[in-house]
């Protein structure tokens, strides 16, 4: 979503008609003090400060997740959002259809695989560290994945990236590899499409 598009406000009921596998869950941070979600948000050039791939398991809405202090898991839907109430949008992947080979399956059995892996507190300091002027100046430019997984533990949506890049066979942001991919990397690749704004389930049902 665009900084200058309207949310369109959507029910958890009506969300799940539409929600498919391989998905995409992007959370803005919450109002008042929060150093660590301004500073994710400013450094990568969106409101976004956490992403979550969506996965039907066995029936049942489950948003898999990497996050600090718990590492990547599998959390049910309702749970996950109500962490960010008002604040969660939802993403369609292969907008428009326009990538045909895209394996949804594959995207979300690679993000179960990760799941009871840590958190990956080393690889988002290292994105994050690119922000800083000095390092950012001197740093080496990194623009391929590769053909494997990071050694070390993803971070949220590096967790995305991957799944969807190895599971999924899809490059969701070419010339930026998984491990400096960042939450409003997510946002702004053509792959993906807003497509609403969850309610907040508390006050707004």
């Amino acid at each position: 979503m665009s900084s200058d598009s309207t949310p369109i406000s959507i029910p958890y009921d009506a969300a799940l008609e539409g929600l498919g596998d391989g998905d995409i869950l992007l959370c803005r941070r919450r109002p008042g003090p929060d150093l660590v979600g301004r500073f994710i948000s400013t450094a990568g050039r969106s409101p976004y400060v956490h992403a979550a791939m969506f996965a039907w398991w066995n029936g049942t809405p489950f948003a898999l997740e990497s996050r600090q202090f718990r590492g990547i898991r599998a959390i049910h839907l309702p749970e996950f959002l109500a962490q960010y109430p008002g604040r969660c949008d939802w993403f369609a992947a292969n907008a428009g259809g326009r990538w045909p080979s895209f394996n949804r399956m594959g995207a979300v059995e690679h993000m179960k695989r990760l799941t009871g892996r840590p958190y990956g507190y080393l690889n988002v300091l290292a994105a994050g560290l690119l922000h800083a002027p000095l390092i950012r100046f001197f740093a080496r430019p990194d623009y391929s994945n590769g053909g494997t997984a990071s050694k070390r533990p993803p971070f949220c949506s590096q967790a995305v990236a991957e799944a969807t890049r190895l599971g999924g066979g899809v490059d969701l942001v070419t010339q930026l590899p998984d491990h400096l991919t960042e939450p409003g990397d997510l946002a702004r690749s053509q792959f993906y499409e807003y497509r609403g704004t969850f309610l907040n389930q508390e006050t707004d049902q």
